[in-house]
């Protein structure tokens, strides 16, 4: 597949020797075991790639040397789809960059297109589905000090290992179970 080549053979060759391990042994402990390895060997290859566009179920698939069809059904029995959880990553990663002081020179465009978001109005419905608030206001608060201090701080780091129970997305979760986004219109008001 053309996309493979393009995101580079790294974590098919982790998943190779486990997928070895898996074939020699059986039960269904080393198959758990062998699903949360490929899971966590999954989200590593989609943390070093999140700024292809070209990221895609196929690309991740076959850059596994799995099927398309075995990634989704490995995503579905942890609770959610493969692009839901490519979005929030993506997501996380450009508010992340759009809160940080040292980058308040690029451009809102510029930094969600280093996160796989090519077009500006994609990235701004996502952004606003996933936060509550459109990017510029985002970053607008988060540059002026909005949220120091505050428990729940919308603009904290993203990336965290997710729990082997689900996907979760990726950051320190929803404080008094609000929502990401009533946090942040919280936060703005």
């Amino acid at each position: 597949m053309g996309q493979r080549g393009r995101l580079g053979p790294t974590g098919g060759r982790h998943v190779h020797t486990c997928q070895k391990d898996h074939t020699v042994t059986s039960g269904a402990g080393e198959a758990a075991a062998y699903r949360r390895a490929l899971f966590v060997q999954i989200q590593s290859f989609v943390w070093q790639h999140l700024g292809d566009p070209g990221l895609c179920p196929d690309a991740i698939a076959a850059a596994h040397h799995i099927s398309t069809r075995s990634l989704h059904r490995l995503f579905q029995s942890r609770g959610c789809t493969v692009s839901a959880w490519v979005r929030r990553q993506r997501l996380g990663r450009a508010r992340r960059d759009l809160a940080d002081p040292r980058l308040a020179g690029r451009t809102i465009q510029s930094i969600a297109a280093t996160w796989g978001f090519p077009r500006p109005a994609d990235f701004t419905r996502a952004f606003r589905a996933a936060y509550g608030v459109p990017p510029q206001d985002f970053r607008a608060g988060a540059l002026r000090g909005s949220w120091a201090g505050r428990p729940g701080n919308p603009a904290a780091p993203e990336r965290q290992p997710v729990p082997s129970g689900g996907c979760g997305t990726g950051d320190a979760g929803h404080p008094n179970g609000q929502p990401q986004g009533e946090r942040v219109r919280r936060a703005l008001a």
